[in-house]
C-alpha cells in the first residue's frame, strides 16, 4: 500500500509545488518509488516534471476523478526524473467542482480520488499537489491522503492567511478519511538573516509546536533557477543549500513515519 501525502495550503506562492517536486526527487534518491499527482489546474508540477505538455496528456487526473473506468495505471506517466511518475493536470480541472456537485452522478463526491488510490499500485509514496483553494478538488485530495504537509512562507506576514480555514476543512474531511493526519508544517523561503523571517518563524513554532518540521527550506536562487529550467533543484545543483534542505526534509519526514531510508542519497542524477 502506498502512503499518500497531500501538500496543501489555501494561500498561493508558499512553495507548494516546489515542495512536491523536490521532495519527490529527494525520496527517490533515498530508494523509494514516487508518484506525483498534480491537482492544480495551473499544472505547474507537470511543467517541471512532465515530458509532454499538459494539454497533450491523456488520460489526466480529471479523468481519474470523474470517470469510473479510468484506472490509475492508465493515467500514470514517466517524468524527467527516474523512479518518479506523474498524473497530469490540465485546465479542465478548474470546472471539476461544478461537476462533482451533481449528487445523482457523484453521490460521494469527496471519495472519487480515494477509490482510485486504494490498493497496491507499485508506489511507495504518492504526493498530491493540491490547488491553492478550499474546493471540492482540494477536499478530494485530502480525503485520498493519509497525511498532510502544510507549507508556510517565513518571509511573509500573511503566512497565516487561510491556515485555520484549511484545518477546519481537514476536520471535515476526517469524517470520511479518519486516517488523515497532519504530518507537519513546513517553513519555506526562509532566510534566517531577515528579521521578518525570524519573527514569522517564531510565531509559527509558537502556534504549531512539534508539528513544525525542524528542517526549513532556505530561500534559494538555485531553486528559482531550477524551476525556470524545468527541473528539480536536486538535478539542477545537488550541492546547493536548497538541495540539502529537501534531502533533510525527506529524512525527517521518513523519521516521523518510522521508516528507514532504503538507500544513501544518490550522488548521480540518474541513480535511484
Amino acid at each position: 500500500m502506498s502512503t499518500v501525502i497531500a501538500v496543501a495550503m489555501q494561500k498561493g506562492g508558499v512553495g507548494k509545488t516546489s515542495t512536491v517536486v523536490n521532495l519527490a526527487d529527494a525520496l527517490r534518491r533515498l530508494g523509494f518509488r514516487i508518484l506525483v499527482i498534480d491537482l492544480d489546474p495551473q499544472a505547474n508540477a507537470c511543467r517541471i516534471l512532465g515530458t509532454t505538455a499538459p494539454t497533450a496528456a491523456a488520460p489526466t487526473v480529471t479523468d481519474l476523478i470523474l470517470n469510473r473506468d479510468t484506472a490509475l495505471r492508465e493515467a500514470t506517466n514517466p517524468t524527467k526524473i527516474p523512479d518518479v511518475s506523474l498524473v497530469y493536470s490540465n485546465i479542465k480541472l478548474a470546472s471539476i467542482d461544478h461537476r462533482l456537485r451533481n449528487p445523482e452522478q457523484y453521490p460521494q463526491p469527496l471519495q472519487q480520488l480515494q477509490r482510485k488510490l486504494d490498493g497496491d499500485n507499485g508506489f511507495d509514496y504518492i504526493l498530491l499537489d493540491c490547488p491553492p483553494s478550499l474546493s471540492l478538488l482540494t477536499m478530494n485530495g485530502l480525503a485520498a491522503s493519509n497525511y498532510l504537509i502544510v507549507p508556510m512562507e517565513s518571509g511573509s506576514q500573511f503566512s497565516f492567511d487561510g491556515v485555520e480555514d484549511l484545518l477546519d476543512i481537514v476536520r471535515l474531511v476526517q469524517s470520511v478519511q479518519p486516517q488523515l493526519a497532519l504530518l507537519g508544517v513546513l517553513i519555506t523561503k526562509h532566510d534566517k538573516r531577515q528579521n521578518v523571517c525570524k519573527a514569522v518563524f517564531s510565531t509559527i513554532v509558537n502556534k504549531f509546536g512539534d508539528d513544525v518540521f525542524k528542517t526549513t527550506i532556505t530561500s534559494s536562487t538555485a531553486a528559482r533557477k531550477a524551476e525556470f529550467s524545468g527541473t528539480s533543484v536536486l538535478q539542477f545543483d545537488r550541492n546547493s543549500t536548497a538541495s540539502r534542505d529537501y534531502v533533510e526534509l525527506a529524512r525527517e519526514m521518513l523519521g516521523r513515519l518510522g521508516v528507514a531510508p532504503r538507500a544513501a542519497t544518490a550522488t548521480s542524477d540518474d541513480a535511484a
